[in-house]
C-alpha cells in the first residue's frame, strides 16, 4: 500500500505524543510509521472540507452511512474498517491494481479509482453503499477476477484481465443486465480516492479523438466506446458529481486532489457491454484504437495458465485446499522486486524472506533467486557497526538463502555469493557475541508491537541463522565457520530458551508470547522440546481462548495463526487442520487472506488487505498438510483426514520441492485398499519415510522396501518403494 507524502513540516511535532507515553515506545517503529499518521490527518481534514461527497467502501463501513446510521470519524482518519481487496497484475508488470471488496479499482502508482455507478430513474446506485451486493472470485486456473453486483433492477458483472501492448494493461470487461424498462445509464467514475488515501486526483480529463482519460497528467484509461454525456465534480466548490447534472464538461481540476470526473453510458433493457483498459504503468501512455479483446484475453489465460502450472503441482479431493494452493501461487506470480521495499524506501528483508520461502516450496526457483540476488544487491548497513535492525535484516538475509539452498542443494550457488554470506554472517556473530542475558536491549523486532522492550523472538531468529550458516559452512567444507557458529547458536539457544520458555525466569509477559512460537515452526530451535512448545500452547490459553490467535490491540493476526497451526501440524494435534479449515472459509473465492482481521466484522483492519507474507505461509502450511520434510524422514499426511480416503478418492502430488528434491507421489482410494504410488525417484531417498492414515489398515509387504516401525494409523519405511498397499480392515 502507499500513503500520501505530506510536507515535513509538522513531522517533528509529532513527536510529542510519543513522549507522552507512560510506556517507553520504539521510537524507530513510531518514526517508520508517520506517513500513515500524517495520511490520517490529511484524509480527515479532506473529510471534513469536502462533507457532501460521496466515499468508498472503507469510510461508509466506519462511519455506518451505508446502514442509514451514523458513526464518529477521529481526527486521524486511517482506514482500519476494509483493507480487504484482491490485488492483480498481468504478471509482467511492477505495478498493479487494487480491487476493494465494492469493486473500486484501484492503481498502486497513484491515489484515484475507477467506480462503477448505475443511474435508474432517479435513482444512484453505487456498490460502495451496498458491498454485501457484491460477489467476488478469483480464478484460480488463470487469475481473472469475476465480481457480481446483483439488485432487483440490474445485474453488473466485471471480467478483469491482463494485457500486454506498448505498456502493461489491466482489461475490465463490463456487463450489464437490466431488470426493468426505465430510463436508466452506467457511469464508469474517475474518483478522488483509494482505499488509504483522500485527496489523489488533481486533474482529469477525457479526450474525445481517442475516447482516453488523461489523469494527473497521464493518459491512463481507454474506452472502447464514446460516452453518451459527461458529468464533472470537485473544484474549488467542494461540489461531487450529481448524475442527474449532465454539464459535459470534460475537466475537472482541484488543488486539494479532489477532482472528479464520470463517463454516462445510456443502458438498454436487457444486455449491456462495456470494455474499459487501464494502465499499469506509472507513466500511462496507453494507445487508443481497436482491439480484439477475444484474443487479448485468451493469450492473458493462455500465459497465467502456464506460469500457474509451473513448478508444484496437486489435484486433491478437497477442492477447497486445491483452490488456497493454486490461489497462493498467483499472489506470488503477483510480486515484483518493488514490492519488497516498505514505503521508505527501505528494503523489507522479513517480507523477502518470507516470499522466498514460499517460492522454494512452490518450485518457484527462478523467482526465488531472483529474490535473493536483488536483496544482495540493495542490502546496506554498515559493517563495521552494525544496528539492531540490520542485524535482524541479517537473519532473515542468512534465512533465505539457506533455505533456498536446502531446496536445491546447489554448492555453485553458494560458492558465486559466499563472499557476502560470509561477510554478513561475521557481522552477525560479533554482534551476537555481546548478547550476555535477556533484557539487555530496548528493542524488538515484531511488526507491530510498538513497546521499547526486547522479545524471544529476536533471539530465537539470531540462534536459527547462526546455525543455518553452520550448515551452510558445513556442506561446503568450512568445519572450522561449522563448529563456531554451531557454539554460538547454541549459546544464543539457551539465552532464548530460558527467556521464552522458563515461566521461573520472572520475564515480562503479555499476550505477544505468542511469538515464541517461532522457535517450533518456522525457525525451528533444536533446544527447544516439543514438551516445551506444548506447555507454552498451555500459557497462551490465558490470552486466546481459541483460534485464530486475537491480539486485542489489533485483531486476529493471521500470518501467526498459520504459525500456530503449523506448530500444531508437527504435534500432530488435530486442531492444527481445523484452524486452516476455519480460516480458508472465510476467504473461500478470493483466495487470499489479510495480514489482520477483524473477529467481529471479519473484515481486513490492518496490515496488507491482500497479503502476500500470509499467501506464502499459506502455501507452506497446505505443503505441511501433504508432507513434512524432516531431515531425518519424510512424513506424509502428518494429520490425515477420512474424506480424502473415500473409496474412488485420489490424491496427486506433481513436482513438490523439498530437502530431498521433488516429491511426485500419488494416493488412490479403493473399496478394499488404499496405495501410494511414488513415482519418481527423487534426488536423495529420505532416511525414513511415515505414512499416517485416518484408522487402521494393514500394509502389504514388498520386496523394494523395508517395514521399520507399524502402528495403528502408521506405518515407518525404509526405500522409495513403486507402491505401497494398505488393505482397509
Amino acid at each position: 500500500m502507499r500513503f500520501l507524502l505530506i510536507k515535513k513540516k509538522g513531522e517533528s511535532k509529532l513527536t510529542d505524543f510519543a513522549n507522552a507515553c507512560k510506556v517507553s515506545i520504539d521510537y524507530a517503529k513510531y518514526q517508520s510509521s508517520r506517513s500513515i499518521y500524517l495520511t490520517g490527518l490529511n484524509n480527515f481534514t479532506l473529510f471534513q472540507k469536502f462533507s457532501n461527497f460521496k466515499w468508498p467502501a472503507w469510510i461508509n463501513a466506519a462511519t455506518g452511512a451505508s446502514r442509514g446510521n451514523t458513526g464518529f470519524i477521529p481526527h486521524m482518519l486511517v482506514n482500519s474498517s476494509m483493507r480487504d481487496c484482491l490485488y492483480f497484475t498481468n504478471f509482467l508488470s511492477s505495478e498493479g491494481l487494487f480491487v476493494d471488496p465494492a469493486g473500486m479499482m484501484s492503481p498502486t502508482y497513484d491515489h484515484w479509482s475507477i467506480e462503477v455507478w448505475i443511474v435508474a430513474g432517479k435513482q444512484l446506485y453505487r456498490p460502495a453503499g451496498e458491498w454485501d451486493r457484491v460477489k467476488q472470485e478469483r480464478d484460480v486456473k488463470n487469475s481473472i477476477i469475476n465480481s457480481t453486483w446483483d439488485t432487483s433492477t440490474f445485474t453488473l458483472r466485471h471480467t478483469l484481465y491482463g494485457a500486454r501492448s506498448t505498456v502493461d494493461e489491466a482489461v475490465v470487461e463490463t456487463e450489464c443486465f437490466i431488470k426493468e424498462r426505465k430510463h436508466a445509464s452506467l457511469l464508469f467514475v474517475v474518483r478522488p480516492y483509494d482505499q488509504f488515501n483522500l485527496g489523489g486526483l488533481e486533474s482529469v480529463e477525457f479526450i474525445s479523438d481517442s475516447y482516453c482519460l488523461n489523469i494527473n497528467g497521464r493518459k491512463s484509461v481507454c474506452f472502447s466506446d464514446r460516452p453518451d454525456y459527461i458529468v464533472s465534480g470537485g473544484g474549488e466548490l467542494c461540489r461531487d458529481i450529481n448524475p442527474q447534472n449532465e454539464d459535459n464538461q470534460t475537466r475537472s481540476t482541484s488543488r486539494y486532489g479532489m477532482a472528479a470526473l464520470g463517463l454516462g453510458f445510456t443502458l438498454k433493457k436487457g444486455d449491456n457491454r462495456f470494455v474499459f483498459r487501464l494502465a499499469l504503468d506509472p507513466r500511462g501512455g496507453l494507445t487508443s484504437g481497436k482491439y480484439d479483446f477475444v484474443k487479448v484475453k485468451n493469450d492473458f489465460t493462455s500465459f497465467t495458465s502456464i506460469r500457474i502450472r509451473n513448478g508444484a503441482n496437486v489435484s486433491l479431493p478437497d477442492k477447497l485446499l486445491q483452490n488456497w494452493f493454486y490461489g497462493s501461487k498467483i499472489s506470488l506470480l503477483n510480486l515484483s522486486p518493488k514490492n519488497l521495499h516498505r514505503e521508505d524506501g527501505t528494503l523489507d528483508c522479513r517480507k523477502a524472506w518470507c516470499m522466498i520461502f514460499g517460492a522454494n516450496r512452490m518450485g518457484y526457483f527462478t523467482e526465488s533467486l531472483g529474490y535473493i540476488d536483488y536483496v544482495i544487491q540493495n542490502f546496506g548497513g554498515d559493517d563495521r557497526n552494525i544496528t539492531f535492525d540490520e542485524a535482524i535484516d541479517t537473519c532473515y538475509v542468512l534465512h533465505a538463502i539457506a533455505d533456498y539452498f536446502i531446496h536445491v542443494r546447489d554448492t555453485g550457488f553458494l560458492q558465486g555469493r559466499f563472499d557476502f554470506i560470509k561477510r554478513k554472517a561475521t557481522v552477525l556473530y560479533n554482534y551476537s557475541r555481546k548478547l550476555k542475558k535477556p533484557g539487555s536491549r530496548s528493542r524488538n523486532s515484531l511488526p507491530h508491537y510498538s513497546i521499547a522492550e526486547e522479545h524471544p523472538f529476536d533471539a530465537i531468529i539470531i540462534t536459527h541463522a547462526l546455525s543455518q550458516y553452520s550448515y551452510l559452512a558445513r556442506c561446503l567444507g568450512i568445519f572450522g565457520d561449522e563448529s563456531k557458529y554451531k557454539r554460538e547458536s547454541d549459546r544464543i539457544a539457551g539465552i532464548a530458551v530460558k527467556f521464552a520458555f522458563d515461566e521461573d525466569a520472572d520475564s515480562p509477559e503479555n499476550e505477544f508470547i505468542y511469538y515464541n512460537l517461532y522457535a517450533g515452526f518456522p525457525f525451528r530451535v533444536d533446544a527447544v522440546t516439543d514438551a516445551a512448545l506444548k506447555n507454552l500452547l498451555n500459557r497462551m490459553r490465558r490470552y486466546f481462548s481459541d483460534m485464530p490467535l486475537f491480539v486485542k490491540s489489533l485483531g486476529w493476526d493471521i500470518f501467526s495463526t498459520l504459525v500456530a497451526a503449523n506448530n500444531l501440524l508437527l504435534m500432530k494435534d488435530a486442531k492444527g487442520y481445523e484452524t486452516i479449515e476455519n480460516l480458508f472459509r472465510t476467504k473461500n473465492r478470493t483466495y487470499t487472506l489479510p495480514e489482520y482481521m477483524n473477529p467481529a466484522s471479519g473484515r481486513a483492519n490492518w496490515g496488507e488487505g491482500a497479503s502476500m507474507v500470509v499467501s506464502a505461509m499459506t502455501f507452506a502450511t497446505i505443503r505441511n498438510l501433504l508432507f513434512i520434510d524432516h531431515p531425518e524422514r519424510l512424513d506424509i499426511f502428518p494429520l490425515p483426514q477420512p474424506d480424502w480416503f473415500k473409496p474412488g478418492n485420489e490424491i496427486k502430488i506433481e513436482d513438490a520441492p523439498s530437502r530431498f528434491g521433488q516429491i511426485s507421489l500419488r494416493m488412490v482410494s479403493t473399496t478394499h485398499e488404499i496405495q501410494l504410488h511414488f513415482d519418481k525417484l527423487p534426488k536423495f531417498v529420505p532416511p525414513d519415510i511415515m505414512i499416517n492414515l485416518p484408522y487402521k489398515t494393514k500394509i502389504k509387504h514388498e520386496d523394494d522396501f523395508i517395514l521399520k516401525r507399524e502402528g495403528d494409523t502408521s506405518v515407518v519405511i525404509n526405500g522409495w518403494p513403486s507402491i505401497v498397499r494398505f488393505i482397509r480392515k
